[in-house]
Protein backbone atom coordinates (compact mmCIF):
# COMPACT_ATOMS: atom_id res chain seq x y z
CA UNK A 1 0.00 0.00 0.00
CA UNK A 2 0.97 3.42 -1.13
CA UNK A 3 0.33 6.53 0.45
CA UNK A 4 -0.26 9.71 -1.34
CA UNK A 5 -0.17 13.36 1.15
CA UNK A 6 0.20 17.01 1.21
CA UNK A 7 0.02 18.75 4.35
CA UNK A 8 -0.44 22.33 5.61
CA UNK A 9 0.04 24.16 9.12
CA UNK A 10 -2.55 26.76 10.53
CA UNK A 11 -2.66 29.13 13.55
CA UNK A 12 -5.99 27.96 15.61
CA UNK A 13 -8.03 31.28 15.29
CA UNK A 14 -7.95 29.95 11.41
CA UNK A 15 -9.99 26.83 12.35
CA UNK A 16 -13.39 27.10 11.76
CA UNK A 17 -12.81 29.23 8.07
CA UNK A 18 -10.78 26.60 6.48
CA UNK A 19 -13.18 23.97 8.05
CA UNK A 20 -16.26 25.18 6.85
CA UNK A 21 -14.47 25.71 3.11
CA UNK A 22 -13.48 21.78 3.51
CA UNK A 23 -17.24 20.96 4.17
CA UNK A 24 -18.48 23.04 1.36
CA UNK A 25 -15.58 21.12 -0.82
CA UNK A 26 -16.83 17.60 0.27
CA UNK A 27 -20.13 18.26 0.39
CA UNK A 28 -20.79 16.85 3.71
CA UNK A 29 -20.32 17.85 7.40
CA UNK A 30 -17.52 17.32 9.49
CA UNK A 31 -16.68 13.75 11.27
CA UNK A 32 -14.76 14.60 14.87
CA UNK A 33 -12.37 12.44 15.15
CA UNK A 34 -10.11 11.62 18.66
CA UNK A 35 -7.24 9.34 19.10
CA UNK A 36 -4.55 8.19 21.20
CA UNK A 37 -0.84 7.59 19.62
CA UNK A 38 1.56 5.52 20.71
CA UNK A 39 4.75 5.59 19.53
CA UNK A 40 7.21 2.30 20.05
CA UNK A 41 11.05 1.38 19.27
CA UNK A 42 12.41 -1.66 18.72
CA UNK A 43 14.54 -3.12 21.50
CA UNK A 44 16.94 -5.22 18.77
CA UNK A 45 18.14 -5.91 15.37
CA UNK A 46 15.69 -7.50 13.47
CA UNK A 47 18.55 -10.23 12.09
CA UNK A 48 18.38 -11.15 16.28
CA UNK A 49 15.79 -13.40 15.94
CA UNK A 50 13.92 -13.81 19.96
CA UNK A 51 13.26 -17.27 20.36
CA UNK A 52 10.26 -16.06 22.85
CA UNK A 53 8.59 -14.25 20.03
CA UNK A 54 5.18 -15.65 18.44
CA UNK A 55 4.94 -16.47 14.75
CA UNK A 56 2.48 -14.30 14.74
CA UNK A 57 4.03 -11.13 16.45
CA UNK A 58 7.37 -11.94 14.26
CA UNK A 59 5.40 -11.53 11.02
CA UNK A 60 3.81 -8.04 11.60
CA UNK A 61 7.24 -6.82 11.90
CA UNK A 62 8.00 -4.50 9.28
CA UNK A 63 10.32 -5.58 6.56
CA UNK A 64 13.55 -3.69 7.22
CA UNK A 65 14.98 -1.41 4.44
CA UNK A 66 19.08 -1.69 4.22
CA UNK A 67 19.21 -2.80 8.00
CA UNK A 68 17.21 0.31 8.79
CA UNK A 69 14.98 -0.06 12.15
CA UNK A 70 11.60 1.48 12.54
CA UNK A 71 9.23 3.41 15.01
CA UNK A 72 5.80 1.90 14.65
CA UNK A 73 2.33 3.63 16.08
CA UNK A 74 -0.32 2.42 17.82
CA UNK A 75 -3.05 4.35 17.11
CA UNK A 76 -6.95 3.97 18.87
CA UNK A 77 -9.75 6.07 19.15
CA UNK A 78 -10.81 7.42 22.63
CA UNK A 79 -13.88 9.88 23.76
CA UNK A 80 -13.40 13.34 22.28
CA UNK A 81 -15.32 16.35 22.93
CA UNK A 82 -18.74 16.62 22.83
CA UNK A 83 -20.10 17.67 19.45
CA UNK A 84 -21.07 21.37 20.77
CA UNK A 85 -17.51 21.48 21.74
CA UNK A 86 -16.03 20.25 19.09
CA UNK A 87 -17.43 22.61 17.07
CA UNK A 88 -18.75 20.10 14.34
CA UNK A 89 -21.56 22.17 12.89
CA UNK A 90 -19.94 24.44 10.36
CA UNK A 91 -21.64 26.39 7.62
CA UNK A 92 -21.01 24.87 4.98
CA UNK A 93 -20.09 27.45 1.85
CA UNK A 94 -20.96 26.12 -1.44
CA UNK A 95 -18.19 24.79 -3.95
CA UNK A 96 -18.42 23.85 -7.54
CA UNK A 97 -16.95 20.16 -7.65
CA UNK A 98 -15.98 18.80 -10.94
CA UNK A 99 -18.68 16.10 -11.76
CA UNK A 100 -16.83 13.68 -13.85
CA UNK A 101 -14.43 12.74 -10.14
CA UNK A 102 -17.83 11.90 -8.49
CA UNK A 103 -16.08 8.44 -9.41
CA UNK A 104 -12.83 6.96 -8.99
CA UNK A 105 -13.49 3.40 -9.62
CA UNK A 106 -9.46 2.89 -10.46
CA UNK A 107 -8.47 4.59 -7.15
CA UNK A 108 -8.40 2.69 -3.60
CA UNK A 109 -10.62 2.19 -0.90
CA UNK A 110 -11.85 5.15 1.37
CA UNK A 111 -11.06 4.77 4.87
CA UNK A 112 -13.87 3.46 7.29
CA UNK A 113 -15.90 5.73 8.93
CA UNK A 114 -15.37 3.48 12.05
CA UNK A 115 -11.90 2.26 12.42
CA UNK A 116 -11.12 -0.37 14.74
CA UNK A 117 -10.74 -0.09 18.55
CA UNK A 118 -6.72 -0.33 17.80
CA UNK A 119 -4.33 -0.29 14.58
CA UNK A 120 -0.79 -0.53 14.04
CA UNK A 121 0.95 1.74 11.70
CA UNK A 122 3.99 1.30 9.59
CA UNK A 123 5.13 4.14 8.11
CA UNK A 124 7.90 4.23 5.83
CA UNK A 125 10.58 6.82 4.83
CA UNK A 126 9.03 9.10 2.37
CA UNK A 127 10.28 8.69 -1.59
CA UNK A 128 12.74 10.88 -2.63
CA UNK A 129 12.06 14.36 -3.40
CA UNK A 130 11.29 15.09 -7.19
CA UNK A 131 9.53 12.17 -8.71
CA UNK A 132 6.05 13.48 -7.79
CA UNK A 133 4.87 16.98 -6.65
CA UNK A 134 3.53 15.06 -3.48
CA UNK A 135 4.32 12.88 -0.57
CA UNK A 136 4.77 9.27 -1.82
CA UNK A 137 5.27 6.55 1.13
CA UNK A 138 5.04 2.91 1.19
CA UNK A 139 2.38 2.22 4.81
CA UNK A 140 0.53 -0.77 6.68
CA UNK A 141 -2.39 -0.58 8.77
CA UNK A 142 -3.12 -3.37 10.75
CA UNK A 143 -6.45 -3.62 12.51
CA UNK A 144 -5.94 -5.49 16.37
CA UNK A 145 -9.00 -6.67 16.99
CA UNK A 146 -8.65 -8.50 19.97
CA UNK A 147 -6.25 -9.32 22.74
CA UNK A 148 -3.77 -6.96 25.03
CA UNK A 149 -2.11 -4.51 22.79
CA UNK A 150 0.63 -3.43 24.75
CA UNK A 151 1.63 -7.22 25.29
CA UNK A 152 1.33 -7.58 21.52
CA UNK A 153 4.68 -4.82 21.11
CA UNK A 154 5.68 -6.34 23.78
CA UNK A 155 6.05 -9.88 22.32
CA UNK A 156 7.61 -7.64 19.03
CA UNK A 157 10.04 -6.53 21.11
CA UNK A 158 9.05 -2.93 20.81
CA UNK A 159 9.01 -0.64 24.01
CA UNK A 160 6.82 2.47 24.25
CA UNK A 161 8.58 5.65 23.77
CA UNK A 162 5.70 8.03 23.51
CA UNK A 163 2.37 9.26 23.25
CA UNK A 164 0.07 11.83 22.73
CA UNK A 165 -3.80 12.69 21.59
CA UNK A 166 -5.21 13.81 18.42
CA UNK A 167 -8.11 15.83 18.04
CA UNK A 168 -10.12 17.08 14.91
CA UNK A 169 -12.59 16.39 12.08
CA UNK A 170 -12.03 14.17 8.94
CA UNK A 171 -13.96 14.37 5.59
CA UNK A 172 -13.66 12.56 2.43
CA UNK A 173 -13.20 14.40 -1.03
CA UNK A 174 -13.43 11.39 -4.02
CA UNK A 175 -11.09 9.24 -2.76
CA UNK A 176 -8.92 11.55 -0.80
CA UNK A 177 -8.99 11.65 3.42
CA UNK A 178 -8.66 14.98 4.80
CA UNK A 179 -8.19 15.60 8.40
CA UNK A 180 -7.60 18.69 10.19
CA UNK A 181 -6.42 18.45 13.51
CA UNK A 182 -4.01 19.39 16.64
CA UNK A 183 -1.47 17.16 18.34
CA UNK A 184 -2.12 17.68 21.94
CA UNK A 185 0.80 16.16 24.45
CA UNK A 186 0.04 18.41 27.64
CA UNK A 187 -3.28 20.35 28.24
CA UNK A 188 -2.30 22.88 25.32
CA UNK A 189 -5.74 22.11 23.78
CA UNK A 190 -6.52 25.88 21.82
CA UNK A 191 -3.30 26.77 21.46
CA UNK A 192 -1.33 24.29 19.27
CA UNK A 193 -1.55 24.82 15.30
CA UNK A 194 -3.34 22.98 13.58
CA UNK A 195 -2.29 20.02 10.86
CA UNK A 196 -4.37 19.96 7.60
CA UNK A 197 -3.51 16.71 5.64
CA UNK A 198 -5.11 15.33 2.67
CA UNK A 199 -4.03 11.51 1.89
CA UNK A 200 -5.03 9.51 -0.60
CA UNK A 201 -4.39 5.58 -0.56
CA UNK A 202 -3.13 3.92 -3.46
CA UNK A 203 -3.03 -0.38 -3.17
CA UNK A 204 0.06 -0.96 -5.29
CA UNK A 205 1.94 1.74 -5.54
CA UNK A 206 4.02 0.20 -8.77
CA UNK A 207 0.84 1.09 -10.96
CA UNK A 208 2.10 4.26 -12.75
CA UNK A 209 -1.11 4.61 -13.86
CA UNK A 210 -3.10 4.49 -10.57
CA UNK A 211 -0.31 6.70 -9.07
CA UNK A 212 -0.63 9.15 -11.39
CA UNK A 213 -4.47 9.45 -10.89
CA UNK A 214 -4.01 10.00 -7.09
CA UNK A 215 -1.24 12.74 -7.84
CA UNK A 216 -4.34 14.82 -9.85
CA UNK A 217 -6.78 14.57 -7.34
CA UNK A 218 -4.40 16.10 -4.51
CA UNK A 219 -2.58 18.71 -6.74
CA UNK A 220 -6.79 19.58 -8.36
CA UNK A 221 -7.31 20.08 -4.57
CA UNK A 222 -4.15 22.00 -3.73
CA UNK A 223 -5.31 24.08 -6.79
CA UNK A 224 -9.05 24.26 -5.38
CA UNK A 225 -7.90 25.40 -2.41
CA UNK A 226 -5.47 28.16 -2.63
CA UNK A 227 -6.03 31.40 -1.55
CA UNK A 228 -7.36 29.70 1.50
CA UNK A 229 -4.43 27.55 2.21
CA UNK A 230 -1.41 26.14 0.91
CA UNK A 231 -0.96 22.52 0.82
CA UNK A 232 2.54 21.38 0.43
CA UNK A 233 4.76 18.32 0.29
CA UNK A 234 6.87 19.76 3.70
CA UNK A 235 9.98 18.43 4.69
CA UNK A 236 10.46 15.18 4.16
CA UNK A 237 13.14 13.92 7.06
CA UNK A 238 10.26 15.36 9.60
CA UNK A 239 8.43 11.87 8.26
CA UNK A 240 11.23 10.04 8.81
CA UNK A 241 10.63 7.15 10.93
CA UNK A 242 13.58 5.65 10.96
CA UNK A 243 15.23 5.19 14.48
CA UNK A 244 18.37 6.78 14.61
Amino acid sequence: MHELLLHAILPPHRHHQVLSVLAGIAAMQPIPISEKHLVFKPLQHPSRPNPNQSANAAQMKPQAHGGDLFYLKLVGETSGPSKKESGTEVTVKEVPIDEKDQDIDMLDIPPTPTPPTWTLQFRDLPDPPGRRPVISRAMTDTPITAGDPLKFMKAMDYTLTASYHLHGHRLTHNAIDIRLYQLVEAQTAGLDPYVLQTALRVADGQNVGRMQEGVRQLVELKETLKGVVELEMGERLALDTRVR
